[in-house]
């Protein structure tokens, strides 16, 4: 018996995708203020772990929020359990997690120019792994969309070292630097792949599904002090300890101002959850470039910073591709023959 044919995704209902193209524009024009905000009011915080787990802190009652607003708690609460919950997000955050430290190595080892161009590869990585873990198959239009996206990342990427050789870049390194960069590209479109099958195939809920990764990322983050506690860390070297010992330092520079970055960024948890689950994680891929390209153009109106030429050049890629992507769509060309 021969196998059946592939079929192409199915298309989401037209009111579902208005919800993510909605969700698009508010994703683009939130990421693109953030560093603006962080900018702004909290500039002076000395400890940026704070600001993180600040964030996750209002992430998750935002996402609580949102469920009991909608009238979805209680639905979820019946039907959740911990071995799903690991699956579906436990692993996504494991590989944020890991991503975020391979970042780190990877930025240490490489000039900065380099380091942005290689990052930009995990739009393609996305879209590889969603073919892998979901079957979606991409038209050659939608393909060269997002090389032209790609393009214009690295274009925004060159624009924002203002094409300046830095002196004291450090030199290329294999091992602790590109190797560690293209993992972190392939695990961010392997967690993106993941979350959108478990919200898309899974029909988990999107607020839902940011608070689990919220606490799970949040562990991640305490796993030092966790350590440092079960193998009887020194005192002196304790992350926990430390914390605790400095409390007063911990604060300095926060002040209620400082909640407005932190809104904006939970703020943004929950968008790119309506986003991936709607319209994709590619679709949020091209909102992401886009708040860059909109960081750039904000910054010009409120700093008068002369905006370079490969801003603009990037934007017109950027609306470009947008098009292009949305207006080809894949399409089974045995499933299209046995409708007609």
């Amino acid at each position: 018996m021969a196998a059946a044919p592939a079929k192409a995704p199915a298309k989401a209902p037209a009111s579902s995708a208005w919800i993510g193209y909605v969700a698009m524009v508010l994703l683009a024009m939130q990421f693109g203020l953030q560093p603006i905000l962080y900018k702004e009011f909290a500039g002076d915080v000395k400890s940026r772990s704070v600001l993180v787990i600040a964030c996750e802190v209002c992430k998750l009652l935002l996402s609580l929020l949102t469920l009991l607003s909608s009238g979805a708690l209680g639905r979820v609460l019946k039907t959740w359990n911990l071995h799903d919950s690991l699956m579906a997000s436990g692993l996504p955050a494991c590989t944020y997690a890991v991503q975020n430290v391979l970042i780190q190595i990877a930025y240490q080892h490489l000039p900065s120019i380099v380091f942005n161009l290689i990052n930009q590869t995990k739009l393609l990585s996305a879209a590889l792994f969603l073919y892998f873990l979901m079957g979606t198959r991409f038209s050659l239009q939608q393909c060269f969309a997002m090389m032209m996206l790609l393009s214009a990342a690295v274009l925004l990427s060159l624009a924002k070292d203002d094409g300046a050789a830095d002196s004291a870049a450090p030199a290329i390194s294999v091992e602790l630097g590109l190797v560690p960069v293209l993992l972190a590209s392939l695990l961010s479109g392997l967690g993106s792949a993941l979350t959108q099958r478990s919200m898309q195939q899974h029909k988990r809920d999107a607020a839902l599904v940011t608070m689990e990764l919220s606490v799970y990322g949040s562990l991640f983050l305490m796993l030092p002090a966790i350590w440092s506690t079960i193998v009887k860390t020194p005192v002196s070297e304790s992350p926990a300890a430390n914390a605790f010992a400095n409390i007063d330092q911990v604060f300095e520079g926060c002040n209620y101002y400082t909640l407005i970055p932190v809104v904006s960024n939970a703020l943004g948890g929950l968008l790119v959850g309506t986003v991936t689950k709607y319209v994709g994680g590619v679709l949020k891929s091209f909102a992401l470039i886009c708040g860059i390209a909109f960081t750039a153009f904000v910054e010009s109106y409120a700093y008068g910073a002369i905006l370079p030429n490969e801003v603009f050049i990037a934007a017109g890629l950027v609306a470009t591709s947008m098009a292009i992507y949305s207006s080809f769509p894949y399409v089974n060309k045995e499933a299209k023959a046995k409708t007609e």
